[in-house]
């Protein structure tokens, strides 16, 4: 399943779900490649999206959310 929009300025979640319906889904969470705050352009810094963030499980979000290196990277600093 595609979450989000066909503007390839936005970011976009692919859901992939097993041929059993008791497996939880699994979630990617993609961005398009553009540094924080830069102005956007095309076409787009990566020739591919960059993974974020996975989600799996079935428990609590914090629990089945992991950013990845590069998700890490474009947090907030606090």
């Amino acid at each position: 399943m595609l979450f989000g929009g066909n503007n390839p300025y936005y970011g976009k979640t692919l859901g992939y779900l097993t041929a059993n319906p008791e497996e939880p889904m699994v979630s990617f969470d993609l961005c398009d490649g553009s540094a924080p705050g830069a102005e956007q352009s095309w076409p787009p810094e990566h020739e591919e999206p960059l993974l974020l963030a996975v989600r799996f499980g079935t428990g609590p979000f914090r629990q089945t959310f992991t950013f990845t290196p590069e998700g890490q990277r474009r947090l907030p600093a606090e």
